[in-house]
């Protein structure tokens, strides 16, 4: 969810209670919760589909490790102070393999799946179709959404951003006239 319940009713939308349940579900202040968000939301919608297609793709049979149901239950059942604190990450998985891993892999930080958006957006390309789609009042996308509160979002380089350009192109190669 990257937008929150006052940022989608000031774009224009309405009033929708199931994402607002949505977000009020993950939005808490407990570190259990911000890590069942991942699991549920972005390691399910999106990394695992990915990587399946991937696999698919090129006809490779492809396992996660640690997605067992049982361990996974066991891992989201885990205390946060078992999994992560202000210097580590994945301790109790460091420390069950310290002996088997080399320091370069026992101390490395942890990598994401992000793709460089955020620099994408910077392009003088990118700056184009964001002028043409997001800040243009006669862009399909503002048939839904009220031009002036998009402008907030339209020159950040940030996942907001990247969404409602997505959005107005969808719009524009996908809604009638």
């Amino acid at each position: 969810c990257h937008f929150s319940p006052q940022e989608i009713a000031n774009l224009g939308l309405p009033k929708d209670d199931e994402n607002i349940n949505l977000y009020k579900k993950y939005h808490t202040n407990s570190l259990n919760d911000t890590l069942y968000m991942d699991v549920d939301g972005y390691m399910c919608g999106d990394i695992l589909v990915k990587t399946d297609r991937a696999s698919m793709a090129n006809s490779l049979e492809l396992r996660s490790p640690f997605l067992d149901t049982d361990l996974a239950s066991f891992c989201l059942s885990l205390p946060a102070r078992f999994k992560v604190n202000t210097t580590e990450e994945k301790i109790v998985l460091r420390e069950a393999y310290q002996h088997l891993w080399t320091a370069d892999i026992r101390e490395r930080n942890k990598q994401g799946f992000g793709s460089p958006m955020q620099n994408w957006l910077k392009e003088k390309e990118m700056k184009g179709l964001i002028n043409s789609y997001l800040q243009n009042k006669n862009s399909k996308i503002f048939r839904y959404l009220d031009f002036e509160n998009v402008q907030e979002f339209a020159i950040k380089n940030n996942q907001q951003a990247w969404t409602l350009l997505n959005l107005a192109l969808w719009l524009e190669t996908h809604s009638n006239s």
